[in-house]
């Protein structure tokens, strides 16, 4: 897994494939000796902002909106199912709890991801998803 670099590394926006192991945790980068982190935004953090704007613009032109395992309450990204469903997309939520999406998404399946995602796949031939466009590439 790369991960980057929290510190002074970070802000430049450095990818670190290779670290020494150790006790350390998280582990130390190689070049400054800063704390290495994952590529990831932690709650509480910004997400990047042409991220953010890029998935609204894919929310807003897709066939087929996943929301997996998310509370929808975090905003930006809460607003992203909501966007798909203004465009008429079809929005399936899969989630153990009920979330604000519950009684607005097209397909509410309950339970936990691993399961739910599995019994789902396994209906792929089914009208739901019949003609779907991909967008995954429009993510990168």
């Amino acid at each position: 897994m790369a991960i980057s670099v929290a510190q002074n590394v970070f802000e430049e926006d450095k990818i670190v494939n290779e670290w020494q192991e150790s006790r350390d945790v998280p582990p130390r980068c190689p070049s400054c000796g800063g704390r290495l982190r994952p590529d990831v935004v932690w709650f509480g953090e910004m997400l990047p902002p042409d991220a953010i704007e890029r998935a609204f613009a894919v929310s807003r032109s897709c066939d087929l909106f996943l929301s997996i395992g998310t509370s929808t309450l975090v905003h930006p990204a809460a607003g992203l199912p909501f966007e798909a469903l203004q465009r008429g997309a079809t929005v399936v939520e899969i989630n153990p709890d009920t979330t604000p999406l519950t009684p607005r998404a097209t397909f509410a399946l309950s339970g936990a991801s691993g399961v739910s995602c599995r019994n789902w796949s396994a209906s792929w031939r089914s009208p739901l998803v019949t003609g779907i466009r991909c967008r995954c590439a429009d993510l990168r």
